[in-house]
């Protein structure tokens, strides 16, 4: 059973209209609905899910993919900036590098020229302590060949005497053949004989140990006796002759 009443409402130009309560309802049922759809987000589905049906859930990987995407077509300038900058930036950090990379290359290239120089100095060093030792063993050498031409002193000392003595010729011709072989194993080392008598005087081969008047005057300035015989070796005198240099008399 439907009861309806009727309500008077005022009307500024109508006058008193006569509205009837189950019009009245519908309408208030009509604005209720609005507001419900009025509150909902444009676009949501304003249908009550079915019973027993699951809400949909939220898929974060479609939404970060959603917003990069409205990330790059809403600030594409500013990206491009970004870009540029960071582009310069490396272009700077490369300029640094090169001009690290330049520095290094000069202390290298210094350290280099130091340790030539070094290795030159080294080198220097050692071939001037090879000539050193080559030196002093070739005094050591002439020393010891010094004195075994003393003892070929001796043999000739020995020989003079026996000729002078009138000894058994035989002795002589030995002692002379002693001392032949004694001289050609000097000269194994060098050693050669310098003739004197006769020669000029030379102060590089010669030794005056005293002076005698003559009258050729071509024997004026020569040796005309020789005292101990001289030796050269290489080229070098090992022991100057001694020699009695001719003056010429008045």
């Amino acid at each position: 059973m439907i009861v309806t009443h009727s309500l008077t409402l005022p009307c500024a130009d109508l006058g008193p209209q006569v509205v009837d309560s189950g019009e009245l309802g519908s309408s208030n049922r009509s604005v209720a609905e609005n507001s419900k759809n009025d509150a909902a987000p444009p676009g949501a589905d304003t249908a009550t899910p079915a019973s027993g049906e699951a809400p949909e859930e939220f898929d974060a990987v479609a939404a970060a993919a959603e917003f990069e995407a409205a990330l790059h077509s809403t600030d594409g300038g500013s990206q491009l900036a970004s870009t540029e900058e960071y582009a310069r930036m490396l272009e700077s950090e490369v300029e640094s590098i090169s001009s690290m990379l330049a520095q290094k290359e000069v202390v290298a290239q210094r350290a280099m020229a130091r340790a030539d120089q070094a290795v030159e100095e080294i080198e220097e060093s050692k071939q001037r302590l090879q000539l050193e030792m080559s030196r002093e063993l070739e005094r050591r050498v002439r020393e010891v060949l010094r004195v075994f031409l003393e003892v070929l002193d001796d043999l000739d000392r020995a020989i003079d005497s026996a000729r002078a003595m009138d000894h058994n010729p035989d002795v002589v011709a030995g002692v002379e053949l002693v001392r032949k072989s004694f001289l050609g194993r000097l000269g194994g080392f060098g050693v050669e004989h310098l003739p004197a008598q006769g020669q000029a005087f030379d102060p590089e081969v010669h030794e005056a140990v005293s002076t005698r008047v003559v009258q050729a005057p071509e024997e004026d300035g020569r040796v005309v006796a020789v005292v101990r015989e001289g030796y050269s070796i290489a080229g070098e005198t090992l022991r100057p002759a001694m020699v009695v240099v001719g003056k010429l008399g008045k």
